[in-house]
């Protein structure tokens, strides 16, 4: 399966510049290597392949067109110190979420910077009050800096490709 990057070194989207946080493009990988195990004939309908397309239009469409839209702001889910950080929810299959954060700049041809960071497989699906919460498993990635929350060190840390 290919990306929506054309191949592209520089994923720049509706003026922004795109990076994918490592743990990004793992999950990625393996989502990709979980589907290619899926029966060619019950792919369409199932439940891996509905979340890799609605991941590629998170990252390609839905967030470069509007960062700023009130279904990304997380709220105190996290807590206030994290209110930074965004996350795709509408769209994504049920109990998945997306994470990543973003700047603007002033550059010509470039309105600023989005950085995609995680997003959850099964193992940490959204159950309110577990400790695999996927809430809870993004704040403890941040909290013990396995992700940075720094924006210039994730973008420092980040790749422009994601595959």
């Amino acid at each position: 399966m290919q990306n929506s990057n054309n191949g592209s070194n520089d994923a720049i989207t509706n003026g922004w510049e795109l990076y994918f946080q490592e743990y990004f493009i793992k999950a990625f990988s393996e989502l990709i290597q979980a589907i290619e195990k899926v029966e060619p004939d019950k792919i369409q309908n199932h439940t891996l392949h509905k979340l890799y397309k609605s991941i590629l239009k998170s990252v390609f469409i839905d967030v470069p067109t509007n960062q700023q839209d009130k279904k990304f702001h997380l709220g105190k889910t996290l807590g206030d110190k994290y209110r930074a950080w965004k996350r795709v929810k509408n769209g994504l299959p049920a109990r998945y979420r997306m994470f990543f954060k973003y700047q603007t700049i002033s550059r010509v041809k470039i309105k600023g910077q989005i950085i995609y960071v995680w997003f959850n497989n099964s193992s940490s699906l959204r159950k309110e009050n577990s400790r695999t919460d996927v809430y809870e498993v993004f704040k403890k990635m941040i909290n013990r800096q396995i992700i940075p929350g720094d924006i210039d060190k994730l973008i420092s840390s980040s790749h422009k490709k994601l595959l």
